[in-house]
């Protein structure tokens, strides 16, 4: 298991503040790939190549459909726990998983206890 800061992650689950996320087997490999290096920047291609499983043809791809994707994986996690700041987007980079989402959610988390 997997952790930073109330973000826990089995083999194949994924817990935010112990509320389980719904995720396909793709999004959990991409969020875990991201969650084993939080704050790192993932550019889009890279993570095209891993929600392919292999070297993305790109040319088959529209530009955006990588951001419907992570777009999906972040409603995912809105709609089980409501929070939205943990993937940031860094404009013309790529995606994070943002290691201070707990301080930047801070409210909410005080909110549910």
């Amino acid at each position: 298991m997997r952790s930073i800061k109330g973000i826990w992650l089995t083999e194949t689950d994924l817990y935010i503040c112990g509320t389980p996320v719904a995720l396909t087997v793709g999004q959990h490999r991409l969020f875990a790939h991201m969650m084993n290096h939080p704050g790192r920047v993932f550019t889009r291609s890279e993570l095209d190549d891993l929600r392919a499983g292999q070297p993305y043809e790109r040319a088959t791809a529209t530009r955006y459909s990588l951001d419907r994707y992570i777009g999906r994986l972040r409603g995912q996690i809105r709609r089980a726990t409501g929070y939205t700041k943990i993937i940031s987007t860094v404009k013309s980079v790529g995606y994070q998983v943002n290691q201070h989402w707990y301080d930047l959610e801070w409210e909410k988390l005080v909110a549910v206890r």
